[in-house]
């Protein structure tokens, strides 16, 4: 699962919008935190109280793509590298084709049964032109990996704390 840790006034406000949207999050005094999380038990003065999800899950978002990656190719998806985008010319509400300067720059108009827009933060400015929604904004984001020996009081579940966004 996944805990986080934010203000008293915060943890209604997000609850209810992420219920909304089909993510159970559940708000969590400081008593319930510390058990959910005995790591925080020496900072548990500075706790108001955190939203426990426990459906969420982290993982190895690099393995993910690269699997992904490899299911999608053995299916057929053909992967295009270093390729700019110009436009995408729809018609009638679907896409048409797609403009953009290829691998050798030259100028090419690409065709496809379907096609998947991961541009990240940049989705948006693609995919706006057509009248499509994409509410993704840019964010910054890390992990570490740390072997820990016998496990010595170190976090069992993924933190957040909204207020540093770490």
């Amino acid at each position: 699962g996944t805990f986080g840790y934010f203000s008293r006034s915060f943890l209604a406000k997000e609850r209810a919008l992420m219920r909304e949207f089909g993510c159970d999050r559940d708000v969590k005094n400081v008593d319930e935190c510390v058990a959910i999380e005995p790591a925080l038990s020496a900072c548990r003065d500075k706790i108001a109280g955190g939203i426990f999800t426990a459906s969420d899950e982290s993982g190895d978002a690099q393995r993910f793509t690269q699997e992904l990656a490899r299911m999608a190719a053995a299916r057929g998806v053909q992967f295009r590298w270093n390729v700019q985008i110009e436009r995408v010319v729809a018609d009638g509400g679907v896409i048409a084709n797609v403009r953009c300067v290829n691998e050798e720059h030259r100028k090419e108009i690409m065709r496809a049964d379907a096609y998947v827009v991961a541009l990240g933060s940049y989705s948006p400015f693609l995919l706006k032109p057509l009248g499509v929604p994409c509410l993704i904004y840019p964010a910054k984001g890390y992990s570490a990996t740390i072997a820990i020996d016998d496990h010595r009081g170190a976090p069992t579940v993924s933190l957040t704390d909204l207020a540093w966004k770490i």
